[in-house]
C-alpha cells in the first residue's frame, strides 16, 4: 500500500504574527548579562563501554562492572568518567534559584536546591554536565584539607578576594575562618589562623604558608578546615529549551529560519547532579 500524504488545510486568512527579534535579544544579553566561564563536558573513554552514552550514565559509573568503570588514575577525568574541554569566557543571563513544582517534588513542597536558570546565545549550545562558573560573583564555601609538604595548599576552588564596606572602613579578604586539628585529630577551638597574619592568598587562589610565623603553619599531614569565598560553579542538569529554532517573516516576503536563545537549568556543582 502506498503512503498517504496528509497535507494541512490552510485557513484563507492568517492572524497577524509577532516575530522574535534575535538581534535585539543578543544586544540585551551582551549588555546586561553576566560573565561566566563555560567548560564543555565529554564522556571519558578510559574504560567506558562503547555502547554506553549520556552524562547520567557517566555519573553512575560506580554501578558499572569493575572493568567498565572510569580509571582513578586517568589524567583526563581523574576517575569521574567525564572530562572538560574548550573552556572559554562568555556572556549569559543568569536568573535566580529555581523552585520545583510541588506536584513533582520528592518532598511534596517547593525546593530551590542551589539551582539557577541560564539563558545562552544560540552558538553556546550546552549539554548535560557542562560547567558554568560565575566570574563576577562570590559565595562562601567550606572544606577540610590535609596539609601538604609544599609551601602552598590548593583548595577545590580558587579563593576569591571579596571587598567589604565595614564600619571601620573598606576591607578585602578571601578567608573567613580557618580551624586546625592536632596530629591526633583533636580540635582546640582557639587554634585558628588568620589571613594576612599566619598565611597569605597566593596568586592562583591557594593558601600560602611560606610567610607564616614560626610554629603557626600546620604540620605536614595534619588537617584543617577553612571557610572562604569562591566563584560559584554550576553544572547543567536540565535543558528544557535544548531546541530553539523558529521561523520569521520580519522585513521579508517569505519565512526564513532564525535561531533563538537557549535556556538551561544548572545546579551548584558540589551539591551533585541529581
Amino acid at each position: 500500500m502506498s503512503a498517504i500524504p496528509l497535507p494541512s488545510r490552510v485557513p484563507p486568512k492568517l492572524t497577524p504574527r509577532a516575530d522574535f527579534r534575535p538581534e535585539e535579544f543578543r544586544k540585551r544579553i551582551l549588555s546586561h548579562g553576566a560573565r561566566v566561564y563555560w567548560e564543555q563536558a565529554i564522556d571519558c573513554p578510559c574504560a567506558r563501554p562503547a555502547e554506553e552514552y549520556g552524562f547520567s550514565s557517566s555519573l553512575g559509573a560506580g554501578t558499572l562492572p569493575a572493568n567498565a568503570r572510569a580509571r582513578a588514575d586517568c589524567p583526563a577525568c581523574a576517575g569521574r568518567g567525564y572530562a572538560y574541554h574548550s573552556g572559554q569566557e562568555i556572556t549569559a543571563l543568569v536568573t535566580g534559584a529555581r523552585a520545583e513544582d510541588k506536584r513533582f517534588s520528592e518532598y511534596g513542597g517547593a525546593l530551590s536546591s542551589g539551582q539557577i536558570g541560564i539563558t545562552l546565545l544560540p552558538e553556546h549550545l550546552p549539554r548535560l554536565g557542562d560547567r558554568f562558573t560565575l566570574i563576577q560573583s562570590e559565595m562562601l564555601f567550606s572544606e577540610t584539607l590535609t596539609r601538604g609538604s609544599g609551601a602552598t595548599d590548593s583548595l577545590r576552588y580558587q579563593i576569591k578576594i571579596r571587598a567589604h564596606d565595614l564600619a571601620a572602613g573598606p576591607q578585602s579578604f578571601g578567608v573567613r575562618y580557618l580551624l586546625l586539628a592536632d596530629a591526633q585529630g583533636e580540635v582546640d577551638p582557639s587554634e585558628t589562623r588568620a589571613e594576612g597574619v599566619d598565611f597569605a592568598i597566593g596568586a592562583g587562589g591557594e593558601i600560602d604558608w611560606s610567610g607564616a610565623p614560626a610554629g603557626r603553619a600546620p604540620a605536614q599531614g595534619s588537617r584543617y578546615s577553612v571557610t572562604y569565598y569562591a566563584s560559584p560553579r554550576y553544572m547543567i542538569t536540565n535543558h528544557p529549551h535544548a531546541v530553539r529554532d523558529s521561523q520569521a517573516v520580519r522585513k521579508s516576503p517569505r519565512q526564513y529560519e532564525i535561531e533563538l536563545p537557549i535556556y538551561a537549568e544548572a545546579r551548584l556543582e558540589f551539591l551533585g547532579s541529581s
